[in-house]
């Protein structure tokens, strides 16, 4: 979390998306996502995508709610990554792309 926040601070341009595990060392996903949209400017509204191996952890309303754009629950494939990363760079997207689940 802490060196996402770093990374996101330092880029000189907003990343396109982010992948954020909501289970990290020092710094959970919750945590950095609200400090992520408190960023001015494109930063705070970096597309910010959840990954997490609980799939009864949170509700699609409490992700939407937390800033999320999209969760991917554990496990996943290359191709689920893929295809959330095209869709969430995707101008023409919705702002909410929904909970990738194979479980």
């Amino acid at each position: 979390g802490n060196q996402a926040i770093k990374m996101v601070q330092e880029k000189k341009e907003p990343f396109k998306a982010i992948l954020m595990d909501l289970l990290m060392p020092n710094m959970d996903g919750i945590k950095a996502i609200n400090q992520i949209r408190k960023m001015s400017g494109e930063k705070g509204k970096t597309t910010v995508i959840a990954v997490t191996g609980n799939h009864e952890e949170l509700t699609e309303l409490q992700f939407q709610a937390l800033g999320f754009n999209a969760a991917i629950i554990k496990p996943i494939t290359s191709n689920d990554i893929i295809t959330t990363l095209e869709r969430a760079t995707d101008p023409k997207a919705d702002k909410w792309l929904g909970i990738i689940n194979n479980y």
